[in-house]
């Protein structure tokens, strides 16, 4: 019978812990909110049935960005290039009742509030129903 060598006896001890830890759990939706998410697509109400129809969605323009980023500390910033013209802006985020509304201050700009419709580790879909016309805006996690 062949003698085993002490690296392979480690090895085998140190796969066996591997395997055996737990899986991290995924976060407070605080966590998931954490990190750069990039503006995808908008939509307008355009039919006026509260639904987000496909025929409503517009993906931004060539050349036009938006991002958001979230930090821990519920501190943030957007940054926004339309047509060439680039701006930053400060804001303060939080998430009410679990993940059901966010609450985004742009700092020395406006309070925007919505209702958050779709919420996952890399998508987020944000209802607004300020005004007459319903607006979704569809964020993914970079």
């Amino acid at each position: 019978m062949k003698a085993v060598s002490i690296q392979t006896v480690i090895f085998l001890i140190a796969l066996f812990f591997a395997s055996c830890a737990k899986k991290e759990a995924p976060g407070t939706p605080q966590d998931v909110v954490v990190g750069t998410w990039q503006l995808y697509q908008t939509a307008t109400d355009d039919n006026n049935n509260h639904i987000l129809d496909d025929q409503e969605l517009r993906t931004l323009a060539t050349g036009d960005k938006e991002t958001y980023v979230f930090y821990r500390n519920y501190s943030g910033q957007q940054t926004v290039n339309y047509f060439g013209a680039l701006s930053t802006y400060a804001l303060n985020w939080s998430l009410f009742e679990g993940s059901r509304y966010m609450q985004i201050v742009k700092l020395g700009r406006d309070t925007q509030n919505y209702t958050v419709v779709k919420f996952s580790p890399i998508d987020l879909t944000l209802l607004d129903t300020v005004g007459t016309t319903y607006s979704w805006y569809i964020l993914k996690k970079q």
